[in-house]
């Protein structure tokens, strides 16, 4: 199974990347857990989802969630981010930030065996990532239902995540500022 990610700032255009993998070259695509989840927790009423104490243990449940359900028999999937995007969220030290950093190491295989979860070796969501796609900013950013961050904080969030790729020892393609199409073209010809 390939699993590649799309990641980077807030703002950056991966969510247009990801659609158009699926609308335009019918891959197998996971959207953003956080902006489905935000957008639900809204209709629902809940006026600023970000104010729930649980917010962000939530986002990494939805996104666990989904990462497992891949079928097996799956051959390629493109992720709007990957579990060490929480890095960029969390505070270092949190008990959060340890829960993620702990399955982070265990998608990179980097563990020892007495700790693997039972499922280690058939569940999707241990599967590393085959490779790791940061999409360069678009130097400008639009606040949504979704977005709140500012230009800066929306840097500060994509060199975190970039870092944590990195230290992990993931293989990262920078997918610079360009149009759309010739973004996703950068991606499938990098695959």
């Amino acid at each position: 199974m390939n699993k590649f990610v799309i990641t980077g700032s807030p703002g950056c255009g991966k969510s247009s990347i990801i659609r158009g993998l699926e609308i335009s070259y019918n891959k197998n695509v996971i959207r953003e857990a956080a902006e489905d989840f935000i957008l639900y927790q809204k209709a629902l009423g809940i006026v600023n989802p970000r104010l729930a104490p649980d917010f962000q243990s939530s986002i990494l449940e939805l996104l666990i969630k989904r990462e497992s359900k891949i079928p097996v028999d799956c051959n390629e999937v493109f992720l709007d981010r990957g579990v060490p995007d929480v890095f960029g969220y969390l505070p270092v030290g949190s008990e959060l930030y340890d829960k993620s950093l702990e399955l982070a190491t265990l998608q990179r295989r980097n563990v020892n065996t007495l700790k693997r979860p039972h499922d280690y070796d058939t569940n999707p969501l241990y599967t590393p990532y085959t490779k790791v796609f940061v999409v360069t900013s678009l130097g400008i950013i639009e606040n949504t239902d979704v977005r709140c961050e500012d230009h800066i904080n929306a840097l500060e969030i994509g060199k975190l995540i970039f870092e944590a790729y990195t230290n992990l020892g993931y293989e990262v393609v920078m997918i610079p500022k360009m149009p759309l199409t010739d973004r996703i073209k950068m991606i499938l010809s990098n695959v």
